[in-house]
């Protein structure tokens, strides 16, 4: 596929839509194709395994209040409601448990596959359209992302998931098949829709934390309600990216380095991180390091005197938490997902309520010390932009009751660019989640069907099996 060449110094919009409309299953790599779809099973399975949890339910119980129009499949809930309102609700399930994909400064998928979802079932598309659909708003949130990822001076104030709503943007303007003119007007109005960079009180040094956490489900609900509205004839900005006084702006970013995400030849989709923990990405290499502690150790929780977690700076300021009051402080608590590794809880039920208020579960976060590592800080802070949050170095040190002490060492995270999973591993815990609504045979027919998406005439049966996680 060429580069789109950019008509003028700030012609980032009209190259998106270019980029957007042109798009075609036929055209892409079997690489970029296989990644679109296992992307797709992974979100759909971290939504379906978000409906057993606490978030789980109170998303569900308050989306039902709103059926009208019948249009889009609530994962879970039975019913059908308004494609954004879908959008939304499924994209709060996705990122639920914190074990979905994570990208260039958010989670995409979280944003994108709920939208493409919601739209693709009340537009009749069929499986093909759904994927390429998806793919679209990867590749277009990307880079976005990416090129407006500020300074760590503004991102400790100011960053959030803004970027997003125009992946669930794209998805949907590919989903009707919309022209360069239309795509343009649809980011100009849902870029406007888009949350508000709220990160900055998220609530790591101010717990509890907020449920609303990354707002995937607002960018979400921005893209797919900011396109309904375009088609109707509603007017927006066709230059919203564009000019010192474009999006990156009023989401308070200090850059937007926007010419090398506009080389079309390669695909960001390929640079998406798997998680293998339901939990916050930054913790990822700790708890890659201290499994294989324990699974070469075998290790007994009852032998483990003290647990060091020998890390960056922000480890001591923003996730130390002993004593998490939820399963979203929980997500973010270094001693929580520590002490789920450590008893090896199976992790899609790491935020059960029995597990979560099991005394002896409480008992032993207090064993979980953090140390702060200026070498690690450093190491983190000057490779920041290029690995985000892949790569945070991490010692992990277990001190047995019998004087012994065992660690472990890990830098970049498992289900990375730089540490990849096999494709087995990630439908394994694809195949975990969906069991807690689903048999075995249901579990099968969803995998084969989601892996072939390109063969499914239509996404009804697959909206409808999801209906009843």
């Amino acid at each position: 596929m060429c580069a789109w060449s950019i008509s003028e110094k700030w012609g980032v919009t009209r190259s998106f839509a270019e980029f957007v409309a042109s798009l075609s299953l036929d055209n892409l790599p079997k690489e970029v194709i296989e990644r679109g779809k296992l992307l797709v099973l992974d979100n759909i399975a971290c939504a379906v395994g978000g409906r057993h949890s606490e978030l789980g339910d109170f998303i569900v119980n308050f989306s039902c209040k709103y059926s009208s129009p019948a249009e889009s499949t609530l994962i879970g809930g039975r019913i059908k409601i308004s494609a954004p309102f879908a959008s939304f609700s499924n994209a709060v399930l996705a990122n639920a448990l914190d074990y979905d994909d994570t990208g260039a400064g958010g989670h995409t998928g979280a944003t994108v596959v709920p939208a493409a979802l919601a739209v693709s079932e009340k537009a009749d598309a069929n499986g093909k359209q759904f994927l390429l659909a998806s793919i679209a708003g990867y590749e277009v949130a990307e880079r976005i992302g990416d090129a407006t990822q500020p300074s760590w001076e503004v991102y400790e104030k100011v960053h959030g998931k803004s970027h997003q709503t125009f992946g669930a943007a794209a998805a949907s303007c590919k989903i009707y098949d919309m022209t360069v003119e239309e795509i343009e007007n649809a980011f100009g109005v849902a870029g406007v829709l888009s949350p508000i960079p709220s990160d900055g009180k998220f609530g790591l040094t101010e717990r509890p934390i907020t449920w609303i956490k990354d707002n995937v489900a607002w960018a979400s609900l921005a893209g797919v309600f900011g396109v309904e509205l375009s088609k109707e004839g509603f007017i927006g900005s066709k230059t919203i990216l564009d000019g010192d006084k474009g999006f990156w702006r009023m989401i308070c970013s200090d850059k937007f380095e926007y010419e090398r995400i506009l080389d079309f030849n390669e695909y960001w989709i390929l640079r998406i991180s798997f998680k293998l923990y339901p939990c916050c990405r930054w913790l990822h290499t700790t708890l890659d390091a201290l499994s294989r502690i324990v699974e070469s150790n075998e290790i007994d929780p009852s032998e483990v005197k003290e647990i060091e977690v020998n890390s960056i700076e922000q480890f001591v300021t923003g996730f130390h938490d002993p004593n998490p009051r939820s399963m979203v402080d929980a997500e973010f608590s270094v001693q929580y997902p520590a002490i789920m590794v450590l008893n090896k809880i199976p992790r899609s039920r790491w935020y059960d309520r029995d597990v979560f208020l099991d005394p002896d579960i409480r008992r032993q976060l207090k064993k979980v010390r953090i140390t702060k590592n200026e070498e690690f800080t450093k190491e983190f802070m000057e490779n920041r932009r290029k690995y985000f949050a892949d790569y945070i170095p991490s010692r992990v040190i277990v001190r047995l009751n019998d004087g012994s002490t065992v660690e472990e060492f890990q830098d970049f995270a498992s289900g990375s660019l730089w540490n990849p999973a096999p494709k087995d591993e990630i439908v394994k815990k694809a195949r975990e989640l969906l069991r807690r609504s689903f048999g075995e045979q249901q579990v099968q027919e969803l995998v084969d069907t989601i892996l072939n998406l390109e063969n499914l005439p239509d996404i009804v049966n697959l909206a409808s099996l999801l209906a009843h996680a």
